[in-house]
């Protein structure tokens, strides 16, 4: 469980009770796929999370979505947290899934 309402990772604040999202004191605005993607990669922070655990935790267990839809919701979280450095925050682990780094 979240000990922390907030939690910083340096320069990103989740903030799990009011669902904010800043980075460096800018509100970043996020649907609701993308804030629980963020917050199942900043609670995982290190860890490789598989695409078949993304999937049950972001959509949902038993519902089918296309692994299509993973790759363009993260390619969508990466273009708000840094356009200009994609991959500066999350990484992908060829053939198995993705990592907050």
């Amino acid at each position: 469980m979240i000990s922390e309402q907030v939690v910083k990772i340096g320069d990103i604040e989740v903030n799990f009770t009011t669902h904010e999202v800043v980075k460096n004191e800018k509100h970043i605005d996020l649907t609701w796929t993308e804030y629980k993607l963020l917050c199942l990669l900043v609670l995982s922070q290190g860890s490789v999370l598989e695409r078949q655990k993304i999937k049950n935790q972001v959509w949902g267990e038993g519902v089918c979505c296309a692994d299509n839809t993973i790759n363009v919701s993260i390619k969508r979280l990466r273009d708000k947290l840094d356009s200009q450095h994609p991959n500066k925050y999350i990484q992908t682990i060829n053939g198995i899934g993705y990592r907050w780094v």
